[in-house]
């Protein structure tokens, strides 16, 4: 019966470093040598263990046992306070996680696709309770397999390409999916197999609340280059706020605005308020592939004016002067044409 007994704790002693060591590869600087000595420790029982089930006492093993022991003995007293310091760590980032007003996930790799570890409160609540502990990202987003722009890859590729580089990535987005909006998202790798990411909507801080429309906060970011664009002055706007007050004059703008997004929508541009009564539209380039021709940024903007000048509320009306800048457009460099134009 002993000698069974010592079996069963040899094989338990010997399993649990086996389990220990792939920690080794990931565990921080600070508890490397404690996790080692650890591992060392269960390992001398095992063998010690196992001996004795073979009925080979041995002395100088014995020996060795205890070297180990006082070893990480003297290591954990040592270290009592950077370990205690790291206690306190881990349950300050485990309060973080949880009351954290920014999106967290916890996530594995699954072959082109991330499983769901770990999830905070506030992600649940911005993905609209589409994920849980256990879901493949892409099957409850699926629109992570397309492109977001300004990217030209989809965006669970990206999630990866940050997981195969070991090097944190910043995304900032558009996502026009379950949860529309612009996001900002840092992904961090933990391991080759486990990523972290944290996310937050960041559309309030580049729309303008007022019309909608993108603010000119949008122009810093690091956009596409686009090949035109349309430069939208009101004319006289200021007498019409002086005249027939703020109210009406907010009416306009968000009509005029409504002409930019339905624009932007058919051309597949970009519609921002620049500031007061100035607007921008971003149109890219022409499709030399398209079954009917492309209109051109001077047809679009004839287009545009038509419509602006078709607004009418409570008998006001608006006219606009527009500008086009034609040619590359790199919209989040200083010098370029659109900052000249601006």
């Amino acid at each position: 019966m002993e000698t069974a007994a010592n079996g069963a704790i040899a094989a338990a002693y010997l399993i649990i470093p086996l389990t220990l060591l792939p920690l080794l590869l990931t565990a921080k600087r600070e508890i490397w040598l404690n996790l080692l000595l650890m591992i060392a420790f269960v390992f001398s029982c095992g063998v010690g263990h196992t001996l004795s089930a073979m009925h080979l006492y041995s002395t100088p093993w014995h020996w060795v046992t205890a070297g180990v022991s006082w070893a990480a003995v003297i290591v954990l007293l040592s270290s009592r306070n950077r370990l205690r310091y790291l206690g306190e760590t881990f349950h300050l980032l485990e309060a973080t996680w949880e009351h954290a007003l920014t999106g967290n996930l916890l996530c594995e790799r699954s072959g082109d696709d991330l499983t769901m570890l770990k999830l905070n409160p506030a992600a649940m609540t911005m993905t609209k309770n589409l994920l849980q502990p256990g879901d493949r990202l892409c099957e409850k987003m699926p629109i992570h397999r397309q492109q977001v722009y300004p990217y030209q890859v989809p965006l669970v590729d990206l999630y990866l390409e940050a997981l195969e580089s070991g090097e944190p990535k910043r995304l900032e987005y558009q996502y026009k999916g379950e949860v529309y909006g612009w996001y900002m998202t840092l992904v961090t790798p933990l391991s080759p197999q486990l990523l972290y990411i944290t996310f937050t909507e960041i559309s309030g801080v580049i729309h303008d609340p007022l019309t909608g429309l993108y603010n000119r906060r949008i122009l810093d970011m690091k956009l596409e280059a686009w090949e035109a664009c349309l430069f939208l002055d009101l004319d006289r706007f200021k007498l019409i706020n002086d005249q027939r007050g703020h109210l009406l004059g907010d009416d306009l703008l968000k009509a005029v605005a409504t002409v930019l997004q339905d624009h932007a929508q058919i051309h597949n541009g970009l519609a921002v308020r620049n500031g007061g009564d100035e607007f921008l539209l971003l149109l890219p380039a022409l499709n030399p592939n398209s079954p009917a021709p492309d209109p051109t940024p001077a047809i679009i903007a004839a287009s545009v004016l038509e419509d602006i000048l078709a607004i009418e509320i409570e008998g006001a009306t608006v006219s606009t002067s527009i500008g086009v800048a034609s040619g590359t457009i790199e919209a989040f460099e200083e010098d370029t044409q659109i900052n000249r134009l601006l």
